[in-house]
């Protein structure tokens, strides 16, 4: 079983096999001009720290999705959503 934070995984018995957490960290603009900017996140990020990196770097939208618990990788599988901003509007590969 590969997981990201586990935040939403509860056990309710012994689990006989593998849990691999993925902790593959990473934050990087790979472009950025006055239309857009191109962030990569790793997959095992946490997502609030991507966040607020984003915002660190002046790069807006993002925000009203801080806090909601979960990995970068995880949030496209999601589709994490929040006071009318939703990933799916942000997102270009995974």
């Amino acid at each position: 079983m590969i997981i990201g934070s586990g935040s939403n995984i509860l056990f309710t018995k012994d689990f006989e096999g593998i849990v691999v957490k993925n902790n593959i960290k990473g934050f990087r603009i790979d472009d950025y001009n006055d239309e857009y900017s191109l962030v990569t996140g790793s997959s095992g990020e946490v997502w609030h720290d991507f966040v607020i990196k984003t915002l660190d770097n002046n790069l807006y939208g993002l925000e009203n999705l801080s806090y909601i618990p979960g990995t970068v990788g995880a949030s496209a599988i999601q589709n994490i959503g929040a006071y009318g901003v939703e990933m799916k509007d942000y997102f270009y590969s995974l």
